[in-house]
């Protein structure tokens, strides 16, 4: 006797049942002597559609509203500078690049979370999951703390990229005071990884 589940052929006993975590428990079917193989999951089969998407907005929204205030904080700092005076906007322009690059790459540095969180709560392990939260949250930390210590190469970048003088020193100064926020920004990231 064998199990059958297309689009493969699986050779197993008619009995067997076997947790497969992308598809929802299918009945076994006896055709004859060809029956279906059982596969059972984690996820509830009364999930309707409805369910995932108040379940996802009910984790997504905060993130979504942060990430719009982060962008409304960005568009008032530019408006506001530029009409103070144009060379500060310059000056904010020249040291917010390098931070969102830094900001980008720490949040590279912090995917995998998504998906050792993930696995973990696949598998049932909720405090797994948490370890793995606590983890990033040192590794934000730490790449924070180190992106700080590497603002005094700001001014070098700046120099090397054929900016003035006045614009690399002032925009140095600013830079720096954009990687202190590196770090909290990084566990921010960190935890909306974990949610």
């Amino acid at each position: 006797r064998v199990a059958c589940q297309a689009p493969w052929l699986i050779i197993a006993p008619a009995d067997l049942t076997v947790p497969h975590p992308g598809f929802l428990p299918i009945p076994a079917q006896h055709f004859g002597i060809m029956p279906t193989l059982t596969i059972q999951s984690g996820a509830d089969p009364a999930m309707t559609l409805l369910r995932h998407v108040r379940e996802t907005l009910t984790l997504g929204l905060p993130v979504m509203v942060a990430r719009s205030g982060l962008l409304v904080m960005v568009t008032v700092d530019i408006i506001m500078t530029g009409r103070d005076d144009p060379r500060q906007l310059a000056y904010y322009s020249l040291a917010f690049a390098p931070t969102m690059n830094l900001y980008i790459l720490g949040m590279g540095f912090l995917m995998g979370t998504m998906v050792l969180v993930s696995h973990a709560e696949g598998r049932g392990a909720s405090r797994e999951a948490g370890t793995v939260w606590k983890v990033a949250l040192f590794h934000a930390v730490g790449l924070g703390v180190l992106f700080v210590l590497t603002s005094p190469l700001a001014g070098w970048f700046f120099s090397a990229t054929g900016q003035s003088e006045e614009l690399t020193r002032e925009a140095q100064r600013i830079y720096f005071i954009f990687a202190l926020g590196l770090p909290g920004l990084l566990l921010y990231q960190a935890t909306v990884f974990m949610l």
